[in-house]
């Protein structure tokens, strides 16, 4: 009897240590291994950037067999001279506003991007006075004269790492009708993560997790010059799941799991306890 009730206790510790614990990441993605080099590497994208912590601390992956896989971060600050390898362009969700002679144009998905420039998609003709974020401000035109296109769309930014998930993009238009804006591209430096990657045919990535403060470190960074040298496959990062963690300034989470852990964790303990010394005192 006393051997079933401590195999109960121990076996409602293990459940509830893994439910508590596995809601510890918000967002997971699937990186299927390609290729023959031993050694792989994903580019992050904009959706992991904006769900993950400013320091990319909260990256794990892991193996079919749900192991941590070491890896260390590549950045374009430590290849000065492969600018545009790490390089890339997305087409970012927006609304506009207008307020009063400006256009104000609201650029989502950015928080936590290394922006290297904005840019207009537009078929408007016209040579207005553009801004972006406060900081970067830029004569932009779109214009035509003798059958030659004279344009300059861009807006270069860099360096600037967006803290917000929203940019905005203010365009003077004085007294003129505003311009149509059917795009927006931003262009920005991208990480990526270096493993070894011959383990598995198959990998997750998971992110999303506030309470991881200190970026992981392995003895793989130690030797990341040879392994850069010998090269590695780039793998496509598929199927991101999961949602934001709730926001703790405005909702009252219903319940804090670590503590219940703990809590459980005490009372399991002392319940052992007691029945350990009556198992001896008898």
């Amino acid at each position: 009897m006393i051997k079933k009730i401590i195999f109960s206790i121990l076996l409602f510790i293990f459940l509830f240590n893994t439910c508590a614990y596995a809601l510890d990441y918000s967002f997971s993605a699937r990186i299927v291994s390609t290729g023959t080099k031993k050694y792989k590497a994903v580019k992050l994208i904009p959706q992991i950037y904006n769900n993950t912590a400013e320091n990319l601390a909260d990256l794990e992956i892991f193996d079919e067999n749900n192991e941590p896989v070491p890896y260390f971060i590549n950045s374009f600050s430590e290849n000065l001279g492969k600018k545009e390898y790490f390089t890339e362009t997305f087409k970012p969700d927006f609304d506009v506003e207008e307020e009063g002679n400006s256009t104000v144009i609201k650029v989502h998905g950015l928080k936590n991007l290394k922006l290297v420039s904005i840019s207009l998609v537009t078929p408007s003709v016209f040579k207005r006075n553009v801004t972006f974020d406060g900081r970067a401000s830029k004569m932009l035109y779109n214009l035509r004269f003798n059958n030659e296109k004279q344009k300059d769309l861009t807006l270069t930014v860099e360096p600037y790492k967006v803290t917000s998930d929203i940019g905005e993009i203010v365009i003077d238009n004085k007294d003129d009708k505003p311009i149509e804006v059917t795009a927006i591209e931003a262009t920005y430096l991208v990480d990526e993560l270096v493993f070894e990657g011959s383990g598995s045919k198959e990998y997750t990535l998971k992110f999303g997790n506030s309470e991881i403060k200190k970026p992981k470190s392995y003895d793989l960074s130690n030797y990341k010059e040879y392994i850069l040298n010998e090269g590695y496959d780039v793998l496509s990062i598929e199927d991101i799941k999961g949602s934001p963690a709730k926001d703790l300034s405005s909702v009252k989470e219903p319940y804090d799991y670590k503590t219940l852990f703990n809590i459980g964790v005490s009372i399991v303990a002392v319940v052992l306890s007691v029945i350990i010394f009556l198992k001896i005192k008898k």
